[in-house]
């Protein structure tokens, strides 16, 4: 049953985690940073066989990557997130299109609010650079939280049932838009770093274009 997440384990090799933490950006203060899918080196990892396959698992043939996030908590930029839902996607450019609404401007880059069914193919693959044990701010997941739509908050029935998710290097966690996730603080001193890559298999109306797809699905 699709719970709106799951976990695979060990789907790269330590050497491998090795050669793309070589070619991070920095991150200074910030504790991410979205425009990872400018770089040559993403877009490859993006459409290695392992991630694309698992992607079109999901989505089916016309999934691609659309945004490359990296996240670090490490001391000094280190949060707690609440339960959401991740509601936004990057364009090129805003337009007036019936059911997008929300318009904002994060890093230089065009978000905005889809309608549902857009969301609804989307899927976003979190592959870990780190070990992400209890005291590392691992992910907190909600099964089967998507499946009631867009809303603000889960029920605290729902949060009854939360999973914490304790992953090591090399695993991916894929994990549906709409599922309900957040995070503790880390505890730790060292890096909790996640490559969180989001693919879609939709084609955006009226014009719109995804902002760092490679090409838009036809």
């Amino acid at each position: 049953m699709d719970q709106g997440y799951g976990l695979v384990g060990q789907l790269f090799a330590p050497d491998e985690i090795e050669a793309i933490k070589d070619r991070l950006p920095s991150l200074g203060s910030q504790a991410g940073t979205r425009g990872l899918l400018e770089l040559d080196w993403c877009v490859t990892l993006a459409q290695d066989d392992r991630l694309q396959s698992l992607a079109t698992n999901l989505l089916g043939e016309k999934a691609q990557p659309v945004r490359a996030i990296l996240f670090d908590k490490v001391e000094g930029r280190n949060w707690t997130l609440g339960w959401h839902q991740d509601t936004k996607i990057a364009v090129k450019e805003a337009k007036d299109v019936p059911g997008f609404t929300g318009w904002s401007v994060k890093e230089g880059v065009t978000h905005t609010l889809p309608p549902l069914e857009i969301l609804e193919r989307c899927v976003a693959l979190r592959l870990h650079l780190d070990p992400c044990p209890a005291d590392n701010g691992p992910l907190q997941v909600i099964p089967n939280s998507h499946l009631s739509g867009l809303r603000d908050y889960p029920t605290e029935e729902e949060i009854a049932t939360a999973v914490t998710l304790i992953v090591g290097v090399g695993d991916v966690i894929w994990m549906r838009p709409l599922v309900f996730h957040g995070s503790a603080k880390s505890q730790r001193v060292d890096h909790r770093r996640v490559l969180h890559i989001e693919y879609s298999g939709a084609n955006l109306p009226g014009g719109l274009e995804w902002a760092w797809a490679p090409q838009q699905p036809e």
